[in-house]
């Protein structure tokens, strides 16, 4: 039986206004089950105590109020504390050790604003920022009565001011502006205490080049949006990046807007500074060599540089007033990313088994090599089917957070929406479909490499397109979600793995103050994975964990669940 995930979730949310005062408050608790191996059909040969999905647990609270000192001076204040915990049986084949882990992450935000109303429509917002995190995680082995445990805490500081209006007011209208300034600083401890320290300015004009008319034929209207942000990061370097975008109305229903623009942004301090493991693994099991070992690395590096990127949109969208209720859309897009900070694998089955990450690999490394390599770790582990030798280490394989030389992404959205008054309600129908291409390049010396359409990337195409049915206070939708087919590069030779597609049906129904039952109550069902859809099958999944066969970044395992909510407003 499909068993396991049930999850129990109570929130209240409530508020008051008094004169000058308001306020607000949220309480929310969220319990969810795992799923374990023996719960899913599909997850064939994994362990049955092993969690597929792991066991949560979630409690926040939300405050937020403020005071009108004046008719043009108010602060507020919003604050959220949060409490997740996690808890896994980890078993990555039934005859091995059984790893029982725990995660706990507390944390909490506190925002502070001021709002002045200055002279004509200029409004002036300060800002502060206060917020901590810290994450515990623990991991026991009872078989050997061995654990390890660790924790990093993270803090950031912020201060912003910010000021928007009318800079001033053209024939076509008036022109808009705002600028901004802000500091940041942010402390890491894991496992040395960092901090970074950072600042920047913004500024924004939108020009509006020709008023609304109906007298002029393909020019109804035209604007420009032109933008600018300067950042400077202690240790890391500055940028400044602009952004033009465009808004132009040909006639009345068809709007156009192209956009270009540069963005920078800076390392992670988890992509700088997270723990870094090594592992002795076969070196046949990499593709690498039929004989042998090879020394593999993941984790952070501290001299990972800033990602830069370039974009460029082009949207159309199509809304004519003759065909009420019709909304077409197609948006192009295309982003180029220099120095994009990425891992060069996440699947290590056959990973070696072209050249591909050649500029990550070094061949035969030599005892002294390795010793440091091992030195620099917090942890080594043995994968392979034999003692560590040094003497039979073929290869070491970097396979760390890194700069790639480049990335692209380009695309197309597409959308649609149509709705018909029936004589006995509404229908509408929706779709949405992208279709996605993926390239990157490691170093400049080496060739280009398609992502897209492979396992554990994007699909190539993803559509989700569905129907609503509306009569008073009943609703209902249904919706269908396709992920394109993939190629498996984790295997030889590669295979083909099936694309999926699934069903959602969501229906709701809203009592009135007449029913007896009280006002607004809302009762809703939603069925996920309607006709429980199996993943396709992707062999790659299984690397380092027997029976996980499938794509879990573009699938799940969780089959068909469903939801029951109820709310209540007084």
């Amino acid at each position: 039986s499909q068993e396991g995930g049930t999850l129990r979730q109570a929130s209240i949310l409530g508020g008051f206004t008094s004169g000058r005062f308001h306020g607000l408050a949220n309480i929310e608790i969220a319990n969810q089950d795992a799923v374990e191996g023996r719960d899913r059909h599909s997850a064939n040969g994994v362990s049955p105590d092993a969690t597929l999905f792991p066991q949560l647990h979630r409690q926040s609270l939300f405050l937020s109020g403020g005071v009108d000192f004046t008719d043009k001076v108010t602060l507020s204040i919003d604050a959220l504390v949060n409490q997740r915990t996690m808890e896994t049986v980890t078993q990555f084949t039934p005859s091995s050790a059984v790893a029982q882990g725990s995660t706990s992450t507390p944390s909490f935000t506190v925002a502070a604003n001021l709002d002045i109303q200055l002279a004509g429509d200029w409004k002036l917002r300060l800002s502060d920022v206060i917020s901590r995190s810290r994450n515990s995680f623990t991991t026991y082995y009872p078989a050997y009565d061995f654990g390890y445990s660790g924790e990093y805490e993270n803090s950031l500081n912020s201060a912003e001011a910010t000021a928007d209006g009318t800079l001033l007011t053209l024939p076509a209208g008036p022109v808009k502006a705002a600028v901004g300034i802000g500091t940041r600083h942010e402390t890491f401890d894991y496992p040395a205490d960092v901090t970074r320290d950072g600042s920047y300015l913004f500024g924004e004009v939108q020009f509006p080049l020709i008023t609304p008319s109906t007298s002029r034929r393909g020019l109804y209207q035209l604007d420009v949006n032109a933008s600018f942000r300067t950042e400077r990061y202690a240790h890391i370097g500055s940028s400044t990046v602009p952004k033009i975008g465009l808004h132009y109305v040909p006639f009345e229903g068809v709007t156009i807007r192209a956009s270009w623009g540069k963005s920078f942004k800076a390392p992670s301090f988890l992509q700088l500074y997270n723990t870094r493991y090594a592992y002795l693994i076969n070196a046949s099991d990499l593709g690498y060599a039929p004989t042998g070992t090879v020394l593999v690395t993941t984790g952070g590096n501290p001299d990972l540089k800033p990602e830069e990127s370039t974009s460029w949109t082009f949207n159309a969208e199509y809304a004519p007033s003759a065909i009420p209720g019709l909304s077409l859309s197609a948006t192009y897009f295309d982003i180029r990313y220099t120095d994009r900070i990425v891992t060069p694998t996440g699947i290590l089955l056959n990973a070696l088994a072209t050249d591909q990450f050649t500029p990550y690999v070094e061949q035969s490394p030599n005892a002294a090599v390795q010793a440091a390599v091992i030195a620099g770790v917090a942890s080594f582990e043995n994968w392979s089917s034999g003692a560590y030798d040094p003497a039979n280490v073929v290869a070491l394989f970097q396979n760390n957070y890194t700069n790639a030389t480049g990335q692209t992404e380009k695309g197309i959205d597409l959308g649609f929406r149509q709705s018909i008054d029936l004589t006995k309600g509404r229908l509408s129908a929706f779709g949405n479909a992208t279709f996605l291409e993926l390239q990157q390049q490691f170093i400049s010396t080496s060739p280009v490499v398609e992502l897209s359409g492979k396992v554990f990337y994007v699909p190539r195409q993803k559509v989700r397109a569905g129907l609503t049915f509306e009569k008073g206070p009943f609703s209902t939708t249904l919706t269908a979600n396709y992920v394109s087919s993939e190629t498996d590069t984790g295997v030889t030779p590669t295979r083909r793995v099936g694309s999926w597609t699934t069903a959602d049906l969501v229906a709701g129904y809203r009592f009135d103050s007449t029913s007896g039952i009280g006002r607004d109550l809302r009762l809703s069902v939603a069925v996920m994975n309607l006709f429980d859809r199996k993943p396709p099958i992707a062999l790659s999944g299984s690397v380092g964990y027997a029976g996980i066969n499938y794509d879990s970044t573009n699938a799940s395992i969780m089959g068909r669940f469903a939801t029951i909510s109820i709310s209540k407003a007084w």
